[in-house]
């Protein structure tokens, strides 16, 4: 017959570990998407500011998940189809993310102030997005 000891205490410190792993992927998770967003406002355009304020996440649960949704908080701008050369967008926003256009003199002057060498213009978010991935799967790892 074999005798298994210590059952309890391994058991036990798995628990810990697993939970001490969920916290800080947990915080992993959340640095990872205020950098999304740090890197998304300095990526895009500038005109009055109210783009760059609007952009924003939010933290939610969907089951056991945590669910970080970074994007524009259409609520904190006001709304205004956008119409550019016969294309219709559903805000200045998404025109600003998805359109195609030249930089005005405040977003020209942004250049030497954008991390990781990022362009200021279209594709903001999924950029900042992109570019923050790399080191989110790291500091996740760190944790693992």
């Amino acid at each position: 017959m074999i005798k298994f000891e210590g059952l309890k205490t391994t058991s036990a410190l798995m628990r810990r570990t697993a939970e001490k792993t969920s916290q800080h992927a947990r915080r992993a998770g959340e640095r990872g998407a205020k950098n999304v967003v740090a890197l998304a406002k300095s990526y895009a355009p500038l005109d009055e500011g109210d783009l760059e304020n609007a952009i924003k996440y939010e933290e939610s649960r969907d089951g056991r998940r945590i669910v970080w949704t970074m994007g524009v908080d259409e609520s904190a701008l006001e709304y205004k189809p956008f119409e550019v050369d016969g294309e219709r967008y559903e805000g200045y926003h998404v025109f600003m993310h998805e359109g195609d256009y030249d930089l005005g003199e405040l977003s020209a002057g942004k250049g030497t102030h954008v991390r990781q060498g990022g362009d200021i213009g279209p594709g903001y978010i999924t950029r900042a997005i992109e570019d923050a991935y790399p080191d989110i799967i790291d500091d996740m790892e760190r944790g693992a």
